[in-house]
């Protein structure tokens, strides 16, 4: 109980720090702030039944305010694009959950998962059993989503799609002949989890299994991301520097963290320092296995294509300070 007190804690004083505002950049009155925090129900917390479990039934954003919609929530003209800072991470279907807390009005869920703590909306989970979410993780038979969306469908016709996947999500597979089916986490009126059969086309952007990793398959799945829409936290359900590249990572079974302070953290090469110069930093870059190197400056991180005429180049996603036409 302590210990969910001290994250609602937190995620109140964060967004009573600074001014935020809708998506028309007016900024919350003090009353709408109260609003989101009485919808945190702190005042609930000490009569928390237990933890609960659950599994994610679609793509969903895991927010640290249970506001209703993203919003651009940063305001100030200060030269840089407004983000929805009230948005953490994106949690894929299937992904299991810890349910710590419920809102005020029971329309958001106060959640752990391997993607971290935050406010998750009611109907986009599932309640099961430790054991359900386990034995999902475990099938040896999935598929792992190796386009940037891809749609799985209602019956084997696939005319009418159920939903959608995004590069890196993993479901459980089986298949009848030529036609390939997925078991779909399903919510059930009474919240209950069930698994659903959904079908997808033949011809899906999906691989039996984890991707093989090979440097041509890096490659193959970067370009697929060209020209998206840049995200910073996932508020839209796009992706930024970092989890472009755990998307990415994702299909060949890699599990890498959505912050860039922490994915430099797991460097096994040392770091480039400023002050060697240019020369040199190009040096040590070069030096690096294209396509499996990432490289992280600062938290900002990018992978690494190789060089051309003595340039090093590299796969990069920004979101701002863009200065050419093209």
């Amino acid at each position: 109980v302590v210990a969910i007190q001290e994250k609602v804690k937190a995620q109140i004083q964060k967004m009573r720090k600074s001014p935020y505002g809708n998506v028309l950049g007016i900024q919350y009155a003090d009353w709408e702030l109260y609003d989101f925090e009485k919808e945190m129900a702190y005042d609930r917390i000490q009569g928390t039944e237990g933890i609960r479990y659950g599994m994610t039934v679609r793509t969903c954003r895991l927010r640290i305010v249970p506001n209703l919609r993203p919003e651009h929530v940063a305001v100030g003209d200060n030269g840089r694009a407004r983000w929805d800072m009230f948005n953490l991470d994106v949690v894929p279907i299937a992904t299991p959950l810890e349910v710590l807390h419920v809102s005020e009005s029971g329309t958001s869920l106060l959640v752990s998962s391997h993607r971290g703590y935050g406010w998750i909306r009611s109907e986009d989970v599932a309640f099961g059993s430790m054991a359900e979410a386990d034995s999902y993780l475990a099938a040896k038979s999935f598929i792992i989503c190796t386009g940037e969306q891809v749609p799985f469908y209602t019956d084997a016709s696939c005319k009418v799609a159920s939903g959608l996947l995004r590069m890196g999500d993993r479901l459980i597979m089986s298949e009848t002949g030529s036609t390939l089916t997925v078991q779909v986490p399903f919510r059930n009126p009474d919240g209950s989890l069930s698994l659903e059969k959904a079908w997808l086309k033949e011809d899906a952007d999906v691989s039996k299994g984890y991707l093989a990793y090979t440097r041509r398959n890096i490659i193959n799945q970067a370009f697929k991301l060209l020209d998206l829409v840049y995200d910073y936290t996932g508020g839209w359900l796009g992706r930024n520097h970092v989890t472009i590249l755990r998307d990415l990572y994702a299909c060949f079974g890699f599990d890498l963290p959505g912050n860039g302070v922490l994915l430099q953290a797991f460097s096994y090469s040392g770091s480039i320092q400023p002050e060697i110069g240019k020369e040199k930093q190009y040096g040590a870059m070069l030096q690096k296995e294209p396509f499996v190197t990432i490289m992280v400056t600062r938290g900002h991180s990018q992978l690494y294509l190789g060089t051309y005429e003595g340039t090093p180049y590299v796969f990069d996603t920004h979101g701002y300070k863009y200065t050419g036409d093209d």
